[in-house]
């Protein structure tokens, strides 16, 4: 083979290598959208919705409120799909646009794993294991390992650190309000059911995991 065949030929696989190293980097640092960077958002951040005055909201402000702000919803995003992934009680777990899931949820605050957690957290991983349980209904029943899933379960099950550790805290959860009554919306989810009131069973909720010392708000 000819010394010029051979440098071309090294050229080709020069660029080729330069082309495969172009494109990983535009796979692993997505340009965030201008509504992502208006939000200064960052990948695995998550958006906290604010309570709304549906029945749903009510009664889960009801039985979970314990500080000035309510928080019924929690979805993370995804900024490879500018996309925010949630378990909402009418399609169960999607993906939505991030500009469709704020224009569902107006109202939200965004936290982010603190410095010192994030670090031992693989946030591509936590993305893909919430992504697996897309197509899955939302959980009425709030309970565990059954198939479907509520919101904060989905970011629950998602978010571990590298030694597969939960990072957020499941805590005996309530669904009376604080005058110790139940409101109607649970009675007539769990009498539909035909399911008994997991009070007290460990799960999760938005306003505990706002609270959770792993986050921070950064909007």
């Amino acid at each position: 083979m000819s010394h010029f065949i051979q440098k071309i030929l090294a050229g080709l696989v020069l660029f080729s290598l330069t082309c495969l190293a172009n494109q990983s980097i535009s796979v692993n640092s997505p340009t965030p959208s201008p509504l992502a960077q208006e939000l200064k958002l960052q990948h695995g951040d998550l958006i906290f919705v604010k309570a709304s005055q549906s029945s749903f909201d009510k009664a889960i402000s009801q039985a979970t409120q314990k500080d000035e702000v309510s928080y019924t919803h929690i979805g993370i995003f995804d900024l490879h799909l500018d996309s925010v992934l949630e378990a909402e009680p009418k399609q169960g777990v999607v993906r939505k646009k991030l500009e469709v899931f704020l224009k569902e949820n107006p109202h939200f605050d965004i936290m982010r794993l603190a410095p010192k957690v994030a670090k031992n957290v693989d946030i591509q991983a936590s993305i893909k294991r919430a992504e697996k349980h897309l197509g899955e209904p939302y959980d009425f029943t709030y309970t565990a390992n059954n198939g479907a899933m509520y919101c904060s379960e989905l970011v629950y099950e998602a978010f571990l650190d590298t030694k597969g550790r939960h990072i957020f805290s499941a805590k005996p959860m309530n669904f009376y309000a604080p005058d110790g009554t139940l409101p109607q919306y649970w009675k007539d989810i769990f009498n539909k059911l035909q399911k008994p009131i997991p009070q007290g069973e460990l799960g999760t909720n938005p306003n505990d995991m706002a609270r959770d010392k792993v986050l921070i708000q950064v909007k």
